[in-house]
C-alpha cells in the first residue's frame, strides 16, 4: 500500500528547484521515501535529490536552468488501518 505524489517543477537559474508538498501528505507515511526524476526538454545527467524531504519539502539540483523536471515521491502507508489490512503484492 503506497501513496504517490507527482508533478512538474521548473529548474531555476542556479540549477536547483524546491518542491513544496502539503504538510498533511506525509503525516501517515513511513520512511523511506522513494524519489523518481525525469528530465523534460533537455538532457540532465547530473540532476539529483539535493536534500531529502524535511518539513514537507525537498530540493533537486544539477538541472538545466529554465527546463522542467517531472518528479514523483512514493511512500508506504503507515496508518493503523493500512497496517491491519496489509495486502500481499504476490500470492501463490
Amino acid at each position: 500500500m503506497q501513496n504517490g505524489y507527482n508533478g512538474v517543477v521548473l529548474i531555476g537559474d542556479d540549477g536547483r528547484a524546491e518542491v513544496q508538498l502539503a504538510d498533511y501528505l506525509f503525516a501517515a507515511k513511513a520512511a523511506p521515501f522513494r524519489y523518481q526524476l525525469a528530465a523534460i526538454g533537455a538532457a540532465m545527467p547530473n540532476r539529483h535529490i539535493f536534500q531529502e524531504i524535511e518539513h514537507s519539502r525537498f530540493f533537486i539540483a544539477g538541472g538545466v536552468p529554465g527546463k522542467k523536471v517531472s518528479r514523483e515521491v512514493t511512500a508506504v502507508r503507515n496508518r493503523p488501518s493500512a497496517r491491519f489490512y496489509r495486502l500481499d503484492a504476490e500470492q501463490d
